[in-house]
């Protein structure tokens, strides 16, 4: 039998492999000139750019180099997925709480 701590160990690991993934996208993002940095507070913050570099990517998607657009779609597919397989094992992990 899965035990609850089982199955909320597996999310926290998924949720490492999602920021992973997103870690790995800067690069890619970067190479298509698609890595926008974002400001906030009047500063500029390149690492937190990754909605307005992948908004720029579907907007301009034909135009990136098709082994680097398959990159950046694997990353970005794998990232999404981990973390909502994470979000579905811990809700699961909460049904299997005990109940008092």
């Amino acid at each position: 039998m899965v035990t609850s701590e089982q199955i909320e160990s597996t999310a926290i690991l998924l949720l490492v492999m999602a920021n992973i993934f997103f870690l790995l996208l800067y690069q890619p993002l970067k190479q298509a000139d698609l890595w926008e940095p974002t400001k906030a507070f009047g500063v500029t913050i390149p690492n937190w750019s990754y909605q307005k570099s992948i908004r720029a990517f579907w907007q301009k998607r034909e135009q990136v180099d098709p082994q680097l657009r398959k990159t950046i779609y694997c990353y970005l597919f794998c990232a999404i997925g981990c973390f909502i397989l994470s979000l579905i094992l811990l809700a699961v992990s909460l049904v299997l709480l005990p109940v008092k």
